[in-house]
């Protein structure tokens, strides 16, 4: 498994529930207040992969999925070299 795929995974874990609960969805937005009181430190990573609607997700993991694998193989021969993928 990729971990571009992984990430998609997790946002959509993340995002489908937030979109039909409003308690969830304000419990892991960005809030600096609440982060420094509270010490919800969390919220810097939950924020990242929280969106607004069904299309703003699919929109954005397509564009993700399109880039991110791309990335993800020249990164790892920029790594580990050109053999190491075929192993």
């Amino acid at each position: 498994m990729s971990i571009t795929f992984l990430i998609i995974i997790i946002t959509c874990a993340i995002s489908i529930p937030a979109f039909s609960k409003e308690q969830l969805k304000e419990d892991l937005l960005f809030w600096p207040y609440i982060i420094k009181g509270r010490g919800q430190y969390y919220r810097f990573l939950t924020n990242g992969v929280l969106h607004a609607d069904a299309m703003h997700l699919i929109f954005n993991m397509v564009s993700f999925y399109s880039f991110g694998s791309v990335l993800e193989d020249y990164l790892y021969k920029a790594v580990f070299g050109e053999q190491a993928r075929a192993l």
